[in-house]
């Protein structure tokens, strides 16, 4: 089990603005972030961390979880200081990404890698289903965002290991 305070401030950094990277990869994909994405993102940083450590389908997870549940608790607290310092960044989200799949493959667990990531991908997906169509349709998932999510999982080499409970 990886602790995330063995982590220098840059490493920590990078994995906290991961979420935003995601977040604008994925919601900028057709050229216009709306409201609906911006809500999503917000609501889903706020929800897997109370549902990593309340879920009951989770719980055997919960020990590799340590390392994302700490990222995410913390980019809901300092949202604005995160929100700000994704400006001292290029907009090559890609690139960024891919730094924080070769680090997370490199610096955590096998388990614990792959939650992370897990989160990323659970993350762009429903932030790319929040708009652009009718919820009745049960996808609106543009052609864009799904070819941004493709670039996502190679981007961090994300494997499909589990389905997550939310």
């Amino acid at each position: 089990m990886s602790l995330l305070s063995s982590f220098t401030s840059a490493d920590k950094e990078l994995l906290k603005l991961s979420p935003f990277w995601v977040f604008h990869l994925v919601s900028g994909a057709d050229g216009e972030i709306d409201s609906k994405e911006t809500k999503q993102f917000k609501d889903n940083l706020f929800d897997f961390t109370t549902k990593l450590f309340t879920d009951p389908e989770f719980t055997s997870h919960l020990l590799d979880a340590e390392i994302s549940i700490s990222i995410l608790e913390s980019v809901n607290a300092n949202f604005a200081e995160m929100e700000s310092a994704i400006n001292r960044y290029s907009n090559d989200y890609l690139d960024h990404l891919q730094k924080v799949g070769s680090f997370v493959d490199s610096n955590l667990t096998k388990n614990e890698a792959q939650l992370f990531k897990q989160i990323m991908v659970n993350l762009a997906v429903n932030i790319a289903d929040s708009s652009g169509g009718w919820k009745f349709l049960k996808n609106n998932i543009s052609k864009l965002e799904a070819q941004s999510i493709i670039q996502l999982k190679k981007a961090i080499k994300y494997r499909e290991p589990f389905q997550m409970p939310f």
